[in-house]
């Protein structure tokens, strides 16, 4: 699955949402996703990004693409907290192995943490073209040049595994092995690849380079755009309440209830 296959039209109400509003939701729920310990609550976010991403109406091959992520990650963290994590009363013991209950609960917590955090990039990438992140993260005040190298950086990674899918098709037409050999041949087909991948590149960046110096995208001063997202109340108390949430966690961290509510 390439990146531009990410977003699928559909209407939804979600996706009826501003692009800032879109953006900054996800990354709200992200944010308190690091702030909160507590297995309970990260489940509670778990449960709120799952019932965005219904009412996104994101198609469910992108959620399995990225929750794909997560098949390797979970096993690594759950291992880690409870092999390494020795604080707490000890559950059972397997020869030098002490798995002990407050490392259960924190491999519990951090596995749901990354869910909510891996989960809420669809939220993002899934529910708007790219052109509507850029006009968005544009209207955050982000520095325009910022925004215009995010916008190529999405652009350029479709290109480059058009380039890739080309490249491979060729070599194997040549009766190049990807696929098959041990290391050393699979290392060498790999350098079949990354050899032509990078004089590809290099040429395109070179007749990029000189398409922005001509069009004066470095240079400073007043930009205009087609258009330019316009949040309406709905949008604008989405996102008040999302950055005041953010507040209310931070501050409740701080109060003894807080830690045993929140983590």
């Amino acid at each position: 699955m390439t990146l531009s296959s990410f977003y699928v039209p559909r209407d939804a109400p979600y996706r009826r949402l501003s692009p800032p509003t879109k953006v900054i939701l996800p990354l709200a729920l992200m944010t308190a996703a690091f702030l909160v310990s507590q297995p309970v609550t990260n489940l509670g976010l778990v449960l709120i990004v799952a019932a965005l991403l219904r009412s996104a109406a994101v198609p469910g091959s992108v959620v399995r693409g990225f929750a794909q992520v997560l098949l390797t990650l979970i096993p690594v963290i759950t291992v880690s907290w409870t092999v390494f994590y020795r604080s707490g009363a000890p559950v059972f013991n397997l020869g030098p192995i002490v798995v002990t209950e407050a490392g259960l609960i924190r491999a519990v917590a951090t596995d749901l943490r990354f869910t909510a955090i891996v989960l809420s990039v669809p939220l993002i990438l899934g529910t708007m073209p790219q052109q509507d992140l850029v006009a968005a993260l544009r209207w955050l005040r982000l520095p325009y040049l910022l925004c215009f190298i995010i916008a190529l950086a999405l652009r350029m990674i479709p290109t480059l595994e058009r380039d890739v899918a080309i490249i491979r098709d060729a070599q194997r037409s040549r009766g190049v092995e990807l696929d098959k050999g041990g290391l050393v041949v699979r290392l060498r087909g790999l350098a079949s690849i990354v050899l032509p991948l990078m004089t590809v590149s290099i040429g395109r960046l070179e007749v990029l380079a000189r398409v922005i110096e001509s069009r004066g995208v470095t240079r400073r001063g007043p930009r205009s755009f087609y258009r330019r997202p316009t949040p309406g109340p709905v949008d604008l108390a989405i996102m008040f309440c999302s950055v005041g949430a953010l507040v209310v966690v931070s501050i409740a961290k701080t109060t003894p209830l807080g830690r045993i509510v929140i983590g």
